[in-house]
């Protein structure tokens, strides 16, 4: 879920997408701080200063995801050669570091493995992150 794009935004609307308890402290939801991450969805929530809760619409604690679909192996040799059997989500496309998902709320990491993707890559994960990718095309 994110805040609304549009309309009006409310407290709770901040309390139910970033977390907290009343009574609130608009200070708790600068961009940046533990319960908001400083990620594009995010983009017009200010780091400090002066802040409003307009400036919230569309804002979210999880990152855009790119859903890309990926089949788990168990060998990695043949990584270039697995079938797509399920989606995982990305929070930067398919670069290293980037965090992958099995869920596209963004909140449960993919498991550790090689997997194979529609894009012509091999990736392993480590820790939920890509640590290596493979080209699969020749």
């Amino acid at each position: 879920m994110s805040i609304p794009t549009s309309g009006e935004v409310r407290f709770s609307d901040l309390q139910a997408e970033f977390g907290g308890e009343p009574p609130i402290g608009i200070g708790e939801y600068y961009k940046g701080s533990s319960r908001v991450p400083n990620i594009s969805t995010n983009k017009n929530i200010p780091t400090s200063g002066t802040i409003s809760l307009k400036e919230f619409r569309g804002g979210s604690k999880n990152p855009p995801l790119t859903a890309i679909d990926i089949s788990r192996l168990t060998d990695p040799k043949s990584v270039c050669e697995a079938r797509i059997g399920n989606t995982a989500y990305f929070d930067n496309g398919l670069k290293i570091g980037s965090n992958a998902y099995s869920d596209s709320s963004g909140e449960v990491l993919l498991k550790d493995g090689y997997y194979n993707t529609e894009e012509g890559l091999g990736i392993l994960i480590e820790r939920g992150a890509i640590k290596t990718t493979i080209s699969c095309r020749r």
